[in-house]
């Protein structure tokens, strides 16, 4: 076994003294070294040794198997490993063979000098090193996808652990982007239901504000990402101060509260793809006429994404968090803007109630908190929210359709965990689930929304 960070080299060659002789001027390097008198020797030592050989060097000239003929079987064994071809003889045939069968890195003539050999070890195993740190980490990002569908069990004890390891790895996701962060998202909700769901709901809002102004794709995709993850600044403070409003908190709660948009977009800034969402999501509590903060940018000085967040997210706040009694509702408005706002509201209907009270504080705060092209796209949207809804409905495997997201997380008739809840389903996730319903191992039942 070797000892830490020490690398494992292998030296073949029939005349004893050329192999002490190699011994010696390795020895002060820290390095296992296996040494063999033929290439058959070489090959039972290379296929039996404990650790990988990071580097072979071999004589040439060796009776029953020729250094190129060892090194091309040793070649098919390990073909990461750095081949050296040493020789006293000037034989370019041999070279080229060696070269050919080989595959050999560098030929080194007898006799050697020590520096220059030592030198070339050296930069062999840095090689050598490079190379599997490399395989290493290509590895890891392919078993990225099973680790994904793994997050889907026993999450409670390692869920911070896991959601740190999905955002230091998103760069190896471009393909599954967003169904990373909708993931992300569902993390966050079964951290804090409460603040999951209504940062959810802003994230869907949101997008479908976006593409109302004609926005490009990843521009739409970087307020989706800012609207799920806008409060993320909030987790750690107690969950009574996040679900309360601004307007009903003391000094030092405020103090604490105004922090959030600087904290969240700390992290999204310092990297490099979700500087733009880091952007937004600092600026979501700026307002339009210029009272908001940490900045008191107004109008267009805010970035479009920040002036979208901040009318969503106000409003799913109210929908998502609000009482839903009108008395209640009503004591709430008076409290922070005007009584006379739901004085004519039907109140045998709670939630039209608080719909309708929603609708009256975007319209009140157009101008002042608000854009008002922003509320107007936002009331659209809230209109389409109700006629086509948001919540649930049930459709089989020939009625899905692209951009439909999960409602409930779904699993295989064996109890199997196969989907979350939240992920949006793209064609190849469609055919996939419609290939395995077909091998009648999914019931043909799915509860999504949208599309």
């Amino acid at each position: 076994m070797n000892a830490p960070g020490q690398q494992t080299i292998l030296i073949v060659d029939d005349e004893e003294p050329i192999l002490n002789s190699l011994k010696r001027v390795l020895q002060n390097e820290s390095l296992q070294i296996l040494t063999a008198s033929s290439g058959a020797e070489g090959l039972t030592l290379l296929k039996d040794a404990a650790n990988p050989v990071a580097l072979i060097i071999s004589d040439q000239r060796m009776p029953e198997m020729t250094g190129s003929q060892f090194l091309e079987q040793a070649k098919d064994h390990s073909p990461d490993t750095i081949r050296f071809l040493l020789t006293g003889y000037s034989d370019m045939d041999a070279l080229i063979d060696a070269v050919n069968r080989g595959a050999i890195h560098r030929y080194i003539a007898k006799p050697w000098n020590d520096d220059e050999l030592l030198l070339h070890v050296r930069q062999a195993l840095e090689q050598y090193a490079l190379v599997t740190e490399n395989r290493r980490l290509l590895d890891l990002t392919q078993r990225q996808n099973t680790e994904l569908q793994e997050l889907n069990r026993d999450l409670g004890k390692k869920v911070d652990e896991r959601t740190q390891e999905i955002r230091e790895k998103n760069k190896a996701l471009e393909k599954s982007f967003m169904d990373t962060f909708r993931l992300l998202s569902s993390l966050t909700e079964m951290l804090n239901p409460h603040l999951g769901e209504y940062m959810k709901h802003v994230g869907f809002l949101a997008r479908g504000v976006a593409l109302e102004f004609g926005l490009a794709d990843d521009v739409v995709d970087q307020i989706e990402i800012a609207g799920m993850f806008h409060d993320v600044g909030l987790l750690g403070l107690p969950t009574a101060l996040m679900l309360k409003d601004d307007a009903d908190m003391d000094t030092t709660e405020f103090s604490l509260y105004i922090q959030h948009p600087e904290i969240a977009a700390l992290g999204f800034e310092s990297v490099q793809r979700l500087a733009g969402v880091g952007k937004i999501i600092l600026a979501h509590h700026e307002n339009y006429d210029g009272s908001g903060y940490p900045n008191g940018l107004r109008a267009e000085e805010i970035p479009l994404g920040a002036r979208i967040i901040a009318a969503v997210s106000d409003y799913c706040r109210m929908v998502d968090t609000w009482p839903t009694e009108p008395e209640e509702i009503k004591q709430k408005v008076s409290n922070r803007y005007e009584a006379s706002l739901v004085e004519d509201l039907p109140t045998d209907d709670p939630q039209a109630f608080l719909a309708g009270a929603a609708a009256s504080i975007l319209a009140h705060e157009t101008n002042r908190k608000y854009d008002p092209d922003v509320v107007a796209k936002l009331n659209a949207q809230i209109a389409l929210e109700k006629d086509s809804p948001r919540g649930k409905q049930w459709v089989t495997t020939e009625e899905l359709k692209v951009g439909m997201v999960l409602e409930e997380a779904l699993r295989m008739k064996d109890g199997r965990p196969l989907l979350s809840k939240g992920v949006r389903l793209t064609e190849s996730s469609i055919k996939i689930l419609a290939k395995i319903k077909g091998l009648q191992m999914l019931d043909d039942r799915f509860c999504v929304s949208g599309a």
